[in-house]
C-alpha cells in the first residue's frame, strides 16, 4: 500500500503561497520533497479568518487563558479563529497527519511566546490556537512543524509513523479484519522495535478477535509511535536476524557484520546501513518470510535522506 498517499494538512506559507503577515513565503526543502510523495492540502488559517496579506502579526497574551491579539490595533480574533479550527476539522475528518509553521502564534507546535499585557515575553511557551485545536481533534496522527523535520531522527519517526497510520486508516475505513491481520503481520518487526508491550496488546486483541478491535487496535497503534526507537533495541534486533543467517554465512563475513554492528554502537555508522546489508542477505539467502516485513520499507525510498540539520 506504498503507492498510496498519505493526505496532510500543511500551513500554506510553507512554500505554497506568499501568506504570511508580511507577504513572504518560507521556503522548506522537506516540505518541497515532501509533495512529490503526499497529498498536501494547505491552509492560512489567519487567512481563513478573513486577515489580508500583509497584515498586522498577531501575537498570544495570557489574559487569563491565551488569546489571540492584533497588538498594533488591540483586535482579539481568538474566538474567530477556535470558530474556525473547528469547523475546519469537521470538514477534514480523512487526513493522516500535518506539519505546521513553527513559532506561529496560529499554527506553532509547542513553540509559540506568550506576551503579558504589557508587551513583555512570558514564562514558557504555548502552541498556537489552530494548532492546539489540532492536538484535540487528531490525537495520535503524525505532527510536526518544518523546523524540527530538518533533523533527521525526528523525520524518520514522523514518516514511519505517517505511513503506517496511513495505511491503517484505509483499513479501519474498509472495516477489514483480514487486511488488519496482514498489516499487522507485516509490520511484526517494526512493532516490536519500537514498542514491544504494545505490539504483544495489538496480537492479544487480533487473536482474541475482540470487540470493537479497530479502535483497541489503534490505541495501542499509536503508543507504539510515541517515541523513536532506542539503539539498543534496534542492535538487538539486528543481531538476532543476523543471528538466523550465521549458519549460511562464513566466518569472514561473520567478523564484517559484527564489525559494522560495532560501529553502530560507536556511531560511526546508521541503521540505513545495517538495514542495507540485511537486506542484501535476506534477498541472498532467500528468506521470503521477511521481504514484506514494513522494518525494511517503512515508507517511500526518495523519502530516505539522511541529512540531518543537528537541530
Amino acid at each position: 500500500m506504498l503507492n498510496r498517499k498519505p493526505r496532510l494538512i500543511v500551513s500554506k506559507c510553507l512554500g505554497v503561497d506568499h501568506c504570511r503577515y508580511s507577504n513572504t513565503i518560507c521556503k522548506s526543502k522537506i516540505v518541497d520533497l515532501f509533495k512529490k510523495h503526499m497529498e498536501l492540502i494547505p491552509v492560512c488559517p489567519e487567512q481563513e479568518i478573513g486577515l489580508p496579506t500583509p497584515r498586522e502579526s498577531l501575537r498570544i497574551v495570557n489574559r487569563e487563558d491565551n488569546k489571540l491579539i492584533q497588538p498594533k490595533t488591540g483586535e482579539d480574533y481568538t474566538k474567530e479563529m477556535l470558530d474556525f479550527s473547528e469547523a475546519y476539522f469537521k470538514k477534514n475528518n480523512t487526513i493522516d497527519g500535518f506539519i505546521l509553521k513553527g513559532r506561529s502564534p496560529s499554527c506553532g507546535i509547542k513553540d509559540v511566546k506568550v506576551y503579558d499585557e504589557d508587551g513583555n515575553i512570558d514564562r514558557g511557551k504555548t502552541s498556537g490556537l489552530f494548532a492546539g485545536k489540532c492536538m484535540e481533534q487528531y490525537k495520535g496522527l503524525p505532527l510536526e512543524d518544518e523546523g524540527r523535520l530538518t533533523n533527521y531522527k525526528i523525520r524518520d519517526l514522523f514518516l514511519t509513523k505517517l505511513y503506517t497510520v496511513s495505511e491503517f486508516n484505509d483499513i479501519k475505513r474498509e472495516n477489514n479484519l483480514e487486511w488488519l491481520k496482514s498489516f499487522h503481520q507485516e509490520h511484526e518487526l517494526l512493532f516490536k522495535l519500537y514498542n514491544k508491550t504494545a505490539y504483544k496488546k495489538m496480537n492479544t486483541l487480533l487473536f482474541n478477535n475482540v470487540p470493537q478491535i479497530f479502535s483497541l487496535y489503534e490505541e495501542q497503534l499509536q503508543r507504539v509511535f510515541q517515541k523513536r526507537f532506542r539503539k539498543d533495541s534496534f542492535k538487538k534486533s539486528v543481531q538476532r536476524l543476523f543471528k538466523e543467517m550465521t549458519p549460511e554465512l562464513s566466518s569472514k563475513e561473520v567478523s564484517f557484520i559484527n564489525g559494522v554492528i560495532q560501529d553502530f554502537d560507536n556511531e560511526l555508522v546508521s541503521e540505513q546501513v545495517i538495514e542495507y546489508i540485511l537486506k542484501n542477505n535476506l534477498l541472498r539467502f532467500e528468506m521470503s518470510h521477511y521481504y514484506t516485513q514494513r522494518l525494511f520499507n517503512k515508507y517511500p525510498k526518495p523519502l530516505y535522506t539522511p541529512t540531518d540539520s543537528g537541530k
